[in-house]
């Protein structure tokens, strides 16, 4: 499935370049939902594979900031925003499925924090525990918004907008 979302990735970007899709913005728009919703099947695609390997692999010692920037450079998408790596080298022990978490957080900031243009992932150390806090630079959730964000019908559904 990868491999012929691939194939449709390449072959929608060579119709974006076409004078025809660039010059009419009706079919510039069209262009733009089929690579929003490629982009979302293969991150469907991906995430089931990711999440059928769950506990299958032990818990490993993970250098934080390498996984960041990884996960930044693997889409190209996440290029608009500036990335502020975290300040000082930080490893923890965690299941594989850390890189997943930081690539969700990095498409949530893409998909829903409108206006955004910085993400970034700090440390911070209390006695012997610590945070990892990521924060992009976008509006926020409003307040009235807050709880009903974890109601798994809440949310903007942008990718499969067919008008």
């Amino acid at each position: 499935m990868l491999n012929l979302l691939t194939v449709i990735t390449a072959y929608t970007e060579m119709i974006a370049d076409a004078d025809a899709v660039r010059k009419n913005p009706e079919n510039n728009s069209y262009v733009q939902k089929i690579q929003r919703s490629v982009r979302s099947l293969n991150n469907v695609v991906i995430s089931t594979r990711d999440y059928q390997d769950i506990g299958v692999n032990a818990p490993a010692w993970i250098d934080v900031r390498e996984t960041f920037r990884k996960v930044y450079l693997s889409n190209s998408w996440f290029h608009q925003l500036r990335a502020i790596d975290p300040k000082e080298e930080i490893e923890i022990y965690a299941d594989s499925m850390f890189e997943r978490v930081l690539y969700n957080l990095m498409d949530n900031t893409m998909r829903h924090a409108t206006g955004a243009s910085a993400i970034s992932l700090s440390f911070s150390r209390e006695d012997e525990t610590g945070c990892l806090f990521f924060r992009d630079d976008g509006p926020g959730i409003p307040e009235d918004e807050k709880e009903k964000i974890f109601n798994h019908s809440y949310g903007k559904i942008q990718d499969w907008d067919f008008s």
